[in-house]
């Protein structure tokens, strides 16, 4: 049996472009610069870069892509001015239950500002 081939993919938070909007959260935001995950990824590997910070109302951002959570919720305060997640605030892993484009999940109230780099490392496993 050959050795699975690694993938990445990368989606980028700008909330200049990206903004959340107003009403209840958690919210769901589609990214207008993002790459697809295929179906049957499984997702091993996650890195979050912050070029500028991520601020709001002391909220959350989490990253989910084709059907798979791929990062546990991160607080804001963790996505300061050029930051990058430490690996334990990525909840890698899972297999993704379709083709799907990188979203953020902003958790519990809006952000008012940020740009983050999202790198997303997968396989591409057996199909069930």
């Amino acid at each position: 049996m050959a050795n699975p081939k690694k993938h990445y993919i990368t989606a980028k938070y700008d909330f200049a472009v990206d903004a959340t909007g107003t009403g209840s959260y958690p919210r769901t935001v589609t990214l207008a610069n993002t790459d697809t995950l295929p179906n049957n990824a499984v997702v091993n590997e996650v890195c979050l870069y912050a070029s500028t910070a991520v601020a709001g109302s002391s909220s959350t951002f989490a990253v989910n892509a084709g059907g798979v959570n791929v990062t546990a919720a991160i607080a804001e305060a963790k996505l300061s001015d050029e930051a990058v997640v430490a690996t334990d605030d990525v909840k890698a892993g899972g297999k993704a239950t379709a083709d799907g484009d990188i979203k953020v999940v902003v958790g519990t109230a809006a952000l008012t500002a940020g740009v983050v780099d999202i790198t997303v490392g997968y396989f591409i496993g057996y199909a069930e």
